[in-house]
């Protein structure tokens, strides 16, 4: 069978192998930005939890001053 010549499968398959590089560029690029935004959201959350755990240390020690002041200040005077 002779080919037709307003057959465009050549184009065609130039096109399709064009299209699945830049199809996979585009599927690693959203995964990289997903992944990009999961890290910088683990990074918020670290910092929350450390500003937190400093904050609660800070608030013990002041709970501990202020209970170890009050059992010395009404202690037995001499």
């Amino acid at each position: 069978m002779a080919r037709d010549f307003d057959d465009d499968a050549p184009r065609r398959i130039q096109d399709a192998n064009e299209l699945a590089p830049a199809r996979q560029r585009d599927a690693d690029e959203r995964i990289y930005v997903v992944t990009t935004n999961l890290v910088i959201d683990a990074q918020e959350k670290l910092a929350r939890r450390r500003r937190l755990d400093r904050i609660w240390r800070a608030g013990a020690v002041v709970i501990w001053l202020s209970l170890l002041t009050a059992i010395i200040g009404t202690g037995k005077p001499r």
